[in-house]
């Protein structure tokens, strides 16, 4: 029994020395990536319709200090898998949808040491409902817009842009069901 706990204990002792020398062989003047090449995810876009908000799936982003090199437009409509396993949104006639894609810069950086919570917030938010596979700008007012007053489904593409501290165009999209 003493056999065993001695040997238990030489067993722990190696491999708590392991850990503590791989720790000290990574390199220290190592240096971290910047935002542009970290390529993190945009702050989510939350489409509100009266008292009920939904996060609305990423389509495509780019990141880039030069925002002409972002694409401008989607080259197509979003394809069905990127709804797929979200719900369409069920929507009035006639209701005020509000478009929200503010996010912690924290979320978005990573950065940590930050004591004061930084707001990434886009330049501009525009609205597109899809037309026979083609994208027309849908009235935007405060980031609000109106849905259609004839029941269907409708897609729709948010597209955001942040031209400030750090500069990108987000693409999102959502269908929505309207009902009576």
């Amino acid at each position: 029994m003493k056999k065993i706990i001695i040997l238990l204990c030489s067993l722990l002792l190696i491999v708590g020395c392991q850990r503590e020398q791989v720790e000290q062989e990574e390199p220290i003047d190592q240096e971290k990536p910047t935002f542009y090449e970290r390529n993190m995810n945009p702050p989510p876009a939350v489409l509100t319709t009266g008292d009920r908000g939904v996060m609305l799936p990423l389509v495509s982003y780019c990141w880039n200090s030069d925002l002409r090199q972002c694409p401008a437009t989607l080259s197509a409509p979003p394809e069905q898998a990127v709804f797929d396993g979200v719900s369409a949104i069920r929507i009035k006639p006639n209701e005020e949808g509000q478009v929200n894609a503010t996010g912690l810069e924290e979320a978005i950086t990573g950065n940590s040491n930050n004591t004061e919570e930084k707001l990434l917030f886009p330049s501009k938010v525009e609205v597109f409902k899809v037309v026979d596979g083609q994208l027309e700008s849908v009235e935007l007012k405060d980031n609000s817009f109106m849905f259609p007053n004839q029941k269907g489904r409708y897609t729709y593409v948010i597209k955001v842009t942040y031209d400030n501290e750090w500069k990108g165009i987000a693409f999102h999209a959502f269908q929505g069901i309207v009902i009576e």
